[in-house]
């Protein structure tokens, strides 16, 4: 399993390879803050979902992101997409609250 980079810059977006078969892929954006990074976005191609390879794709992102120097990575999910959250969690993410929305109206 390795990570693939398909574009550079502070938006990086990359596909996971097993044996040079794209399986998955991810976006992932560098914050200003250095050492950190937010996940937009990870999948495993279907039929591929529930069988580790998931937890596969994470460990080399991670694994990846940390030669380059993050040593944080957030993301989120909705509130109802407990298969996400559940996903993270057992990659080792950890829950630090609820993110809240608004939305401006004009005047």
């Amino acid at each position: 399993m390795r990570w693939h980079e398909m574009s550079t810059g502070r938006q990086q977006y990359g596909e996971f390879l097993l044996d040079s078969n794209p399986i998955g892929e991810c976006e992932i954006h560098y914050l200003e803050q250095p050492g950190i990074a937010y996940l937009r976005w990870i999948y495993v191609k279907e039929g591929l979902q529930g069988n580790g390879i998931g937890a596969m794709c994470m460990c080399s992102l991670k694994n990846f992101l940390y030669k380059k120097g993050i040593r944080k990575l957030d993301t989120d999910t909705a509130l109802t997409n407990v298969g996400a959250q559940h996903f993270y969690e057992k990659n080792g993410f950890v829950r630090k609250g609820i993110s809240r929305s608004f939305y401006l109206e004009n005047e």
